[in-house]
């Protein structure tokens, strides 16, 4: 056991925590920006520093639940998340630009941040994004993979995966070093795992695209329908204030007309 874990669940939890974080990448990016990006270091659909980072939470609540508290409260997850999430990043975001000179993300234009590493806006999602998925996703993951798929089945998938993930790796680390100009077919394991990930970028973008147009497009939708029921309020405001002064007008004449009649 480390931190609470076994070596079966800590293997599944970061390659589904990496490929969490990569979906989590290309939504974000297909919402905000309304492109299809097919984010992350590696060609394959993961970010392995969602990865390290969840390990690194559970790690912590594990060990603070083994030490004689029941149960973590909200606060805890979320401050401790968020540090944890933040140095992650951080040291992450350091370690890719001094090793391949480059930056995957870059937060620069934003307030409180740090060399464009980390982020105080950032940093706060993080907090909040794992509380929600320590309370409602993690769960699921550990009911539904480690715990649910024996060690029999489980290892022969797990050898596969971790055979594509270091893989990708590896030829990742020789393009990025320009260390492959006679090695044709490190290009093709590239393009092969290039392949996949861009039609699930295709796939996942597309449909958040999609849904984001669907959801603005119903609030142009609600926001007409309330400045037309607003028109109409105003219409039949106007209506029932013209209805009542001809009604009042009428029983004005009368009244005087019943008045002249009795001084007569």
């Amino acid at each position: 056991m480390i931190a609470g874990m076994t070596i079966y669940q800590i293997l599944w939890y970061f390659i589904i925590y990496a490929f969490i974080g990569w979906v989590t990448e290309v939504v974000y990016h297909a919402v905000t920006l309304g492109k299809i990006i097919n984010r992350g270091f590696l060609n394959g659909p993961v970010c392995p520093i969602y990865g390290w980072g969840m390990l690194g939470v559970l790690s912590l609540l594990n060990l603070v639940t083994q030490n004689g508290q029941r149960e973590a409260n909200l606060l805890f997850v979320f401050a401790g998340g968020m540090v944890l999430a933040t140095a992650v990043e951080l040291f992450g975001g350091w370690m890719l630009d001094v090793i391949f000179h480059a930056k995957w993300w870059d937060y620069s234009d934003k307030p409180f941040n740090f060399h464009g590493y980390i982020c105080l806006e950032f940093s706060i999602l993080w907090g909040l994004g794992i509380v929600l998925i320590i309370e409602a996703v993690h769960p699921a993951i550990s009911r539904y993979t480690a715990a649910a798929l024996p060690e029999k089945y489980g290892w022969p998938v797990l050898a596969v995966l971790y055979a594509v993930f270091i893989a990708d790796s590896i030829v990742t680390n020789v393009m990025l070093h320009n260390m492959n100009k006679e090695m044709a077919e490190l290009e093709q394991i590239r393009n092969g795992i290039r392949k996949v990930s861009d039609s699930m970028t295709d796939v996942i973008a597309g449909t958040s695209i999609a849904m984001a147009q669907k959801i603005e497009e119903s609030q142009v939708q609600a926001a007409l329908g309330k400045a037309e029921l607003k028109e109409n309020m105003e219409t039949k405001k106007t209506e029932y204030r013209r209805e009542m002064e001809l009604k009042k007008a009428e029983l004005q004449k009368k009244a005087d007309e019943l008045s002249e009649r009795m001084l007569k």
